[in-house]
């Protein structure tokens, strides 16, 4: 016997010890819990079995008494938020089968919640010999989307990195990168373990801390063994002809975008941003947890603003940044901030003016934020119609109906457009990143991305506006092709055949010094000379 202790019997069935713990004030109490959203998920994870109905109550038909191991296995699933499936799941619920001799149940299987999703069967095997001296076999299986399914998923991707293995041959070299600590990643890392304070460290600072830690290692391997792009599907150029020319759209394009996401930290996550938000004119990013200490030319995006808009906490978490479009003009609007972490902008159209407000509420503000959170939105409002304001805002737009931020949405004539999840815990999924738009704001799509949980447990919104029309740009635009179908191939071999070679090339130069040389004068001067030739 390992785990089953007696509670009840029901016929020849033993309710067994709780492997989870229900919270109750008491509980929230001692533990000093004082909101939802900095709690550990583990304290919650009950719920997704009752969500899936999944019974919480397991059954046994071992009768046997439990032992020491059995009562650490139980300590350590309600401390983890890990469940064991037998007596619980498809063949085996409300059972509960032997798996030892037909006495005890000494063998599992133990799942964090978010698998039971994905769980297709579970059951016992009957005993046999050529298998195990006295076990019997546990099957189980999980059911996972087509690899067709998945490339679907993932068409609003572009490329996605794929890191090369690790190269043993190159450990003295990964070590010296990491000691050089070049970019100071591992010195502001420690300065943020020496700021915090052990009594008042949330689940959230830690990590967040975990996962810079992660994304400096996989910047150092990427750095020393490099990477290789793995190009995923995009149904838009399926019907593409197979030509090598299209059209050059230049920068200008039909609707304004607005990207948000929070990226719990900043740092090492530039190129991914980069990536992720699809080329949007703006780009904000919530909890940036950035310091004074980080250069923007350390965190520049290409295309964008050499100076991003940023409010820092300059403390763990928190934090607010806006990348705009080198083709968009805006400006700050300190005199509609209302706090640290919110951040206005005017952005300015031919004809039209939008105000953009990007927010992060902890979890902890009151009533006083939401006070001076509507005396904003009113101020903004006096100013211009348009008004969009996106962020985290730490309300669960899916359940908490009844918060003042609804009243306050009522009052100013604002609709959030964002009806999906955007923040994914083992136990809950729940929209805390709406975007709020005026009902002068013209919306031709909302939507939200999916993100890497590697990167962040918040998946990114946007919103494309119809209307506003960008700022005019009096650059025109045009490119060179290449016109092979009615070149003269002939011609060009005579004039690279007779052309004086040494005049451009030096023998004291390397092969690729050479090689450099020439593709230079095929790109720039052969046009050049078979112009001049075909006009003669």
């Amino acid at each position: 016997m390992f785990l089953t202790g007696v509670t009840k019997y029901c016929l020849d069935v033993v309710i067994v010890l709780l492997d989870y713990i229900i919270p109750d004030e008491n509980l929230l109490e001692i533990l000093d819990v004082n909101d939802f959203y900095d709690n550990d998920d583990n304290i919650f994870s009950y719920l997704h079995l009752k969500d899936k109905d999944i019974p919480l109550e397991r059954c046994s038909k071992d009768r046997g008494r439990v032992n020491k191991y059995g009562n650490m296995l139980i300590e350590l699933c309600k401390r983890s938020g890990i469940y064991i499936c037998n007596g619980r799941l498809f063949a085996d619920k409300h059972i509960g089968c032997t798996t030892c001799k037909d006495a005890s149940l000494v063998d599992y299987l133990i799942m964090s919640p978010c698998m039971f999703d994905i769980t297709s069967d579970f059951g016992i095997v009957d005993f046999n010999p050529m298998f195990s001296d006295v076990h019997n076999r546990l099957y189980f299986s999980f059911s996972f989307p087509s690899s067709n399914s998945l490339n679907n998923s993932h068409n609003h991707t572009i490329n996605s990195n794929t890191y090369i293995r690790w190269d043993s041959t190159k450990t003295d070299d990964f070590t010296q990168v990491l000691t050089n600590d070049t970019g100071s990643s591992l010195q502001q890392l420690n300065d943020i373990l020496n700021s915090i304070e052990i009594d008042t460290a949330t689940s959230e600072s830690v990590n967040g801390l975990v996962n810079d830690l992660g994304r400096v290692l996989l910047d150092t391997a990427e750095t020393v063994f490099g990477k290789s792009k793995k190009k995923l599907h995009n149904p838009d150029h399926e019907n593409k002809p197979c030509n090598d020319v299209e059209v050059n759209p230049g920068p200008l394009g039909v609707f304004f975008s607005i990207f948000h996401l929070n990226i719990r930290s900043m740092r090492n996550k530039v190129d991914y941003v980069e990536n992720i938000s699809n080329e949007a004119d703006v780009i904000c990013l919530t909890e940036t947890h950035l310091h004074e200490n980080i250069k923007n030319e350390d965190i520049l995006i290409e295309g964008y603003n050499r100076d991003p808009y940023r409010k820092d906490r300059n403390s763990p978490g928190g934090g607010i940044i806006i990348y705009i479009s080198k083709f968009i003009q805006a400006k700050p609007r300190p005199d509609l901030d209302f706090d640290n972490e919110a951040l206005w902008l005017e952005i300015t159209f031919p004809s039209n003016k939008l105000l953009l407000c990007v927010v992060y509420r902890q979890p902890s503000n009151n009533n006083t934020f939401w006070d001076k959170f509507h005396e904003s939105i009113e101020n903004a409002m006096s100013y211009t119609p348009n008004v969009v304001i996106t962020g985290d805002v730490n309300v669960d737009f899916l359940t908490d109906h009844s918060h003042k931020i609804f009243d306050i949405m009522r009052l100013n004539g604002l609709k959030n457009v964002i009806n999906e999840p955007t923040r994914f815990c083992a136990t809950r999924q729940s929209l805390l990143d709406p975007i709020l738009v005026s009902d002068s704001c013209d919306v031709y799509d909302s939507h939200v991305i999916q993100i890497d949980r590697t990167y962040s447990d918040h998946d990114g919104t946007i919103i494309f506006l119809n209307n506003l029309g960008r700022l005019q740009n009096n650059t025109t635009y045009k490119r060179m092709i290449w016109d092979y179908r009615n070149a003269d191939f002939d011609k060009c071999n005579e004039l690279i055949a007779t052309f004086d070679w040494e005049s451009i090339i030096n023998a004291e130069n390397s092969m690729d010094q050479n090689y450099d040389i020439i593709a230079v004068w095929c790109i720039h001067q052969l046009p050049e000379l078979i112009e001049n030739n075909l006009n003669s």
